[in-house]
């Protein structure tokens, strides 16, 4: 009795280890929140995307896309929400500098982009303050897991 129970205890552990497998960016057709910031001198480039199950990607100097430390899927569901209910979804700016942000939101195909930098044009605090929000959330997240 012993052994069957020591037998389900390790199978149920090698069940429970199991990782799940990344999703490859370039083939997802779900909603993503692509957000980062580059240029100015160095030119160099970081970009975040979040998906609803709370994966994180993470773009450094216009390589491609690798998986990083995630989120909460609730919070990344929240982060997603948000970007209609603060009206973000409904903000055209298009006026990138010398340092330039952006925000892109991504659903089956469908994409709005907002980007600012140069400063021609007012920023809605509702950007800034939802920008600001999304880089707390992945401040750890600069660099890819292996």
């Amino acid at each position: 009795m012993k052994y069957i129970a020591l037998f389900l205890l390790l199978g149920l552990m090698a069940v429970s280890c199991k990782t799940k497998k990344p999703i490859v960016l370039a083939d997802y057709d779900g909603i993503k929140i692509t957000f980062g910031s580059g240029g100015g001198f160095a030119g160099r480039y970081i970009e975040h995307s979040i998906l609803p199950n709370g994966d994180v990607y993470v773009k450094n100097n216009g390589k491609t896309f690798h998986p990083t430390k995630g989120i909460d899927s609730d919070v990344a569901q929240q982060m997603i929400d948000n970007y209609k209910n603060l009206g973000i979804d409904k903000i055209e700016l298009q006026d990138p500098g010398n340092m330039t942000y952006f925000i892109l939101k991504e659903e089956k195909g469908e994409k709005h982009k907002i980007t600012w930098g140069a400063e021609l044009q007012a920023v809605p605090q509702e950007l800034k303050d939802y920008f600001r929000t999304l880089n707390m959330l992945v401040k750890d997240s600069k660099n890819p897991t292996k």
